[in-house]
């Protein structure tokens, strides 16, 4: 209750009324701090600009994107959609491994995924050091097929690709003439129909 100065003056010559006004002004609950809505908004924005960069951050999908950032580029290309236009897109590696008593190969492990650029460019990266790489290099040796997958809305795509770890790094060609991984050109095929030619 906030002490009005003419209620001071009604009650002055009344103590008992003066003491019950003095006693229901102190019950009265304390006025809480309430922070200007123009702080709540300041703060809400700044916790959504925060999110968003974290987000960002962890998954640019500008082509740079990797598992491991640090590790040896395994396979970087482009994903163009069904329209031949750049296509936003995850890509995956898998070891490619022989189905025993066939002479087909499945898919085996994943081994890194990246969602591609808007630009469609995308690069994955592979420490051979890690596993699954490690044990499958040691069971097939330096050279193994792998299958490259891209997915989008638009549709679906596969590419067979041949690496050779060579001095800790992934390379193309022969082991007495290795050349820099070539980028690889992934086309999506629609769910319902053919793909553009590119």
């Amino acid at each position: 209750m906030k002490r009005d100065r003419e209620v001071l003056d009604l009650l002055r010559d009344e103590p008992e009324l003066l003491a019950i006004a003095d006693a229901v002004a102190e019950t009265e609950a304390p006025r809480r701090f309430r922070p200007p809505r123009v702080l709540i908004v300041v703060v809400t924005l700044g916790v959504a600009l925060i999110a968003i960069v974290v987000a960002s951050q962890w998954d640019r999908g500008n082509g740079d994107a990797a598992v491991e950032t640090g590790a040896p580029i395994l396979v970087r290309g482009i994903v163009l959609g069904p329209d031949c236009s750049p296509e936003t897109a995850r890509v995956g590696v898998f070891v490619s491994q022989p189905e025993p008593g066939e002479q087909r190969h499945v898919l085996g492990p994943e081994i890194a995924s990246v969602r591609s650029g808007a630009d469609g460019r995308f690069t994955l990266r592979a420490d051979p050091a890690t596993s699954p790489l490690r044990e499958r290099v040691r069971a097939q040796g330096p050279r193994l097929t792998m299958i490259v997958e891209a997915l989008s809305t638009d549709g679906t795509a596969y590419k067979g690709v041949s690496r050779l770890l060579a001095r800790g790094r992934w390379w193309e060609g022969q082991p007495s003439h290795p050349a820099e991984p070539s980028p690889v050109r992934i086309q999506l095929n629609p769910k319902d129909g053919m793909a553009a030619r590119c």
